[in-house]
């Protein structure tokens, strides 16, 4: 993609001796965390998920009707990307081009991760679904086409009962079961197929930040599973640039 320079993905830290190995999370979670597999131990933290304070009154429905039709009126944007699995092989850097389409959103970006052995690969998706590239690669491309998207930024918040707010940054947090159905269909792939009370167990923490004309400047979304009693952490971040009304 001309012009789209790639930054090299940067080397996770494996997470030190003793911590829950990502075999031993696949155990315990029956068909084994399908895509954590092979990449090092995951991050696990063993603090408790504390609920977030909500805003009164909940601001998540207005945010989502605000976001969507700013969206509509500017709907294509430059982005940045970085997220994965935690402390596993499973990662990726991506920047391109991105545009909020009804049913999805549509990218052109280049991608570096370890499936492509950190050399950047150019891929599109259209419908969620990416050109023909390495099936690795392909796996991260499906993933930033949901977690980058603002449609899932603005589902998110549409789930959200309370939001708080610090100036432009909204932060919320859902179950896994309220999020969008793309979003728990991806989770549960990641899971290698939980089932609904297995996906329920888990919450999404999503921040959102508002830049010129109420347009996405960065959207950072956090997902906390509980394995083994304690609470594996993953998450991917989005910054946006750029926003015009058309690719």
């Amino acid at each position: 993609m001309a012009g789209q320079g790639a930054t090299p993905a940067r080397r996770r830290n494996r997470a030190p001796a003793g911590v829950v190995s990502v075999a031993a999370a696949a155990a315990v979670v029956a068909a084994g965390l399908a895509w954590w597999q092979g990449g090092g131990d995951p991050a696990v933290t063993t603090a408790a998920v504390r609920p977030l304070p909500a805003a009164s009154p909940p601001a998540g429905p207005s945010l989502a009707a605000s976001l969507r039709q700013a969206l509509a009126r500017t709907p294509a944007a430059d982005f940045t990307y970085e997220g994965g699995l935690s402390q596993s092989d499973f990662y990726a850097d991506a920047r391109g081009r991105i545009a909020h389409r009804r049913g999805g959103a549509e990218l052109a970006m280049t991608v570096i991760s370890p499936a492509s052995e950190n050399r950047p690969v150019e891929v599109t998706v259209r419908d969620g679904r990416p050109g023909r590239v390495p099936e690795g690669v392909a796996d991260h491309a499906r993933v930033i086409a949901v977690l980058a998207s603002t449609g899932t930024a603005a589902a998110l918040a549409a789930a959200t009962t309370g939001v708080n707010r610090t100036g432009d940054v909204h932060r919320g947090e859902v179950a896994a079961t309220d999020a969008p159905q793309d979003v728990q269909e991806l989770l549960r792939d990641i899971a290698g197929g939980w089932s609904r009370d297995e996906l329920a167990r888990s919450t999404l923490v999503w921040t959102l930040t508002l830049g010129a004309h109420g347009l996405p400047s960065r959207f950072a979304v956090e997902w906390r599973a509980p394995v083994q009693g304690a609470v594996l952490t993953s998450s991917w971040t989005t910054a946006y640039s750029g926003w015009r009304a058309a690719q």
